[in-house]
C-alpha cells in the first residue's frame, strides 16, 4: 500500500497538521478564557452600575424629603 519513499513523506506532513491543530486548540482555549474574563467583568460592572443606582435613587429621596419639609414647615 504504502512504499517506504511515500512513508518519509507523511511523517512530516502529519507533524506539521498535528502542530495546526494543537494551536488551534491552544488558541481556542485563549479565545474562551478571555470570554470568561469579559463575562466576569461585566457582571462586576453591571453590580456596580446597580449599587450607584441604587445610590442615586436614594438621595434624590432624600432630596425630595428635604425639599417638601422645608416647603411645609414655611407655612
Amino acid at each position: 500500500m504504502f512504499n517506504s519513499a511515500t512513508i518519509w513523506v507523511l511523517i512530516p506532513l502529519v507533524a506539521i497538521i498535528c502542530g495546526f491543530f494543537t494551536k488551534w486548540q491552544r488558541t481556542n482555549a485563549q479565545i474562551q478564557m478571555l470570554r470568561a474574563g469579559d463575562s466576569k467583568a461585566m457582571d462586576d460592572l453591571r453590580d456596580a452600575v446597580l449599587r450607584l443606582e441604587s445610590r442615586v435613587a436614594n438621595l434624590e429621596r432624600a432630596v425630595t424629603t428635604a425639599e417638601a419639609d422645608r416647603k411645609y414647615a414655611s407655612l
